[in-house]
């Protein structure tokens, strides 16, 4: 959806490529893995994130850990990760363990038909209208999963303009907003609380 929405605004060579993915998918999924950001849009990722083993430089310890972050693919689940890591890792002596307070399958895709989706639209367009709507897959976990239990309808946007040297910040040194986009953002937050005064026909 996010490709096809695309399509119109690029030149004819790369529109001809997202205008027609029953051909170029392949390619275009090559092509998205070969930089960190579009990469974690196609696959699960993975990142060691806590080593734990010895305690002198001397002495060989008898018991080393490791914790691995996962960020599953929407269609993916737990457990193909788990099973995933125990073809590959193929050791009977490390033991796998799944962290439950961590764990949890990928919230469904949202429905971009609904009323509250072309509401949401509307605000968007009129707080930024230079802006390409697209819909995006976030793959950082956000407390946005917590409302699935209330609603299928669940859209994570943040109004704020991120520079390329701004997401390589993102959970790292000196992550920032550009001071400028802190009043537009309250602007739209705004405008979007009194869009949804009127309540929807259909609750999703």
């Amino acid at each position: 959806a996010m490709l096809s929405a695309l399509a119109p605004q690029v030149r004819f060579g790369p529109r001809l490529v997202l205008a027609n993915l029953w051909l170029f998918g392949g390619l275009v999924r090559h092509a998205l893995t070969q930089r960190p950001v579009t990469a974690a849009m196609v696959r699960t990722t993975t990142a060691v994130t806590v080593l734990r083993a010895g305690v002198k430089e001397n002495v060989v310890p008898a018991r080393a850990e490791a914790w691995v972050n996962f960020r599953i693919l929407p269609g993916e689940t737990v457990r193909d990760v788990t099973a995933f890591v125990r073809r590959v890792i193929r050791n009977p002596r490390i033991h796998i363990q799944v962290l439950k307070k961590a764990a949890g399958d990928p919230p469904p895709v949202s429905d971009m038909k609904t009323e509250a989706f072309f509401r949401f639209l509307r605000v968007v367009h009129e707080s930024y209208p230079e802006a390409v709507v697209t819909p995006w897959l976030v793959v950082g976990a956000t407390d946005s999963r917590h409302y699935i239990r209330l609603t299928r309808a669940v859209y994570r946007f943040t109004p704020v303009r991120l520079e390329m040297r701004d997401v390589r910040r993102i959970h790292g040194m000196n992550e920032r907003v550009a001071v400028r986009d802190i009043a537009r953002a309250v602007r739209y937050y705004r405008t979007l609380v009194r869009s949804f005064q009127t309540p929807l026909q259909s609750q999703r």
